[in-house]
């Protein structure tokens, strides 16, 4: 929540294994990294500041990361592997989704009122009416997003082509800097 005056922070514990691995890919490029930043995180912003329970389901290659908000203030956040070799691990994500859900029922007392849905590489559109079916909701495209990637210049465009909604996730960062 944003008041004047005030500052927010978002502490991420990452294991030393993984954040090697995001060192060692950025090595040699301006000097390294001066910050690493999970892609979901990236996404938040993207996510409406109110009082409705949000599920933020970002599947990329290998995982899938599952953020639960209310009033921009992540209650639950899990990132899990995905099996090789199930099909799109669409089985998959559905019942790790599904116990998203039943916990924020459950233990938070929050009832989920919009499932936004980030994949990358983009998915196709029947896997995400699949999955919408396996949840029995509506999964929400992030907001303004089609229309920033419009606005950018190409090498920027370009960027978010390849790399997607975490990049729209900084650029409204970006909008939102003083």
């Amino acid at each position: 929540m944003n008041q004047p005056g005030g500052v927010e922070i978002l502490g991420v514990a990452v294991r030393a294994s993984v954040l090697a691995e995001y060192e060692a890919a950025l090595e040699g490029i301006n000097g390294g990294p001066a910050l690493v930043l999970p892609a979901s995180v990236a996404l938040l912003p993207l996510i409406p500041e109110d009082h409705s329970g949000h599920l933020l389901l970002h599947w990329c290659p290998g995982a899938l990361t599952a953020v639960v908000l209310t009033q921009s203030r992540v209650l639950y956040w899990r990132t899990r592997p995905l099996e090789e070799g199930a099909e799109d691990g669409l089985q998959e994500v559905g019942r790790e989704a599904g116990r998203v859900l039943a916990t924020c029922q459950d233990h938070y007392n929050l009832p989920i009122e919009n499932v936004w849905f980030c994949s990358r590489p983009q998915r196709r559109g029947d896997l995400k009416r699949a999955l919408a079916k396996t949840l029995g909701r509506e999964l929400c495209d992030l907001p303004g997003t089609n229309a920033q990637a419009d606005t950018l210049p190409p090498g920027e465009r370009d960027t978010f082509e390849r790399f997607g909604m975490p990049f729209a996730g900084l650029v409204a960062n970006l909008s939102e800097s003083p």
